[in-house]
């Protein structure tokens, strides 16, 4: 069962990456997003106005200038808004700029996620649907607790 698994995981990934790839080259806006951008930009997306650069760095394990030089890019292109706290003049959190962000996330939900919720509904059933839901989470926190080195 664990080599069945680890097959299934190993194809998923794969696929994702060609999926994620081909959103990109698909993308139209104003300005050109590279894959790197776009994994950033779903990183602060999923917990806008909680991350810090430095944050960020400490949790992909890069240097805070390359972490800081994507973020500057991210905001030049309208992207990601900096609002420094309130207390600690130091730190600026990191948000994402709804009105670019939605433009190019629509794209991405017509494209990915309304179509393949719609078929895997479709296919499942609501038990099977929990366990999947069940699993993909587990997946996530077990990627996020991962340390690569």
């Amino acid at each position: 069962m664990i080599n069945t698994l680890t097959i299934a995981l190993e194809k998923f990934y794969h696929d994702f990456a060609i999926s994620e790839l081909k959103f990109r080259n698909s993308f139209n806006g104003n300005e050109k997003l590279t894959y790197n951008d776009i994994l950033y930009l779903n990183i602060i997306a999923g917990h806008s106005g909680q991350y810090t650069a430095t944050k960020i760095a400490d949790m992909l394990q890069v240097s805070r200038p390359s972490v800081t030089d994507k973020i500057n890019q991210l905001a030049k292109k309208g992207y990601v808004i900096r609002k420094q706290d309130e207390k600690d003049k130091r730190i600026y959190y990191l948000f994402i700029n709804e009105s670019s962000y939605l433009d190019m996330i629509d794209i991405q939900n017509n494209k990915l996620v309304k179509i393949f919720t719609e078929k895997v509904v479709n296919k499942y059933t609501k038990a099977d649907l929990k366990i999947l839901c069940d699993t993909l989470s587990l997946i996530g926190d077990l990627m996020m607790d991962e340390d690569y080195k």
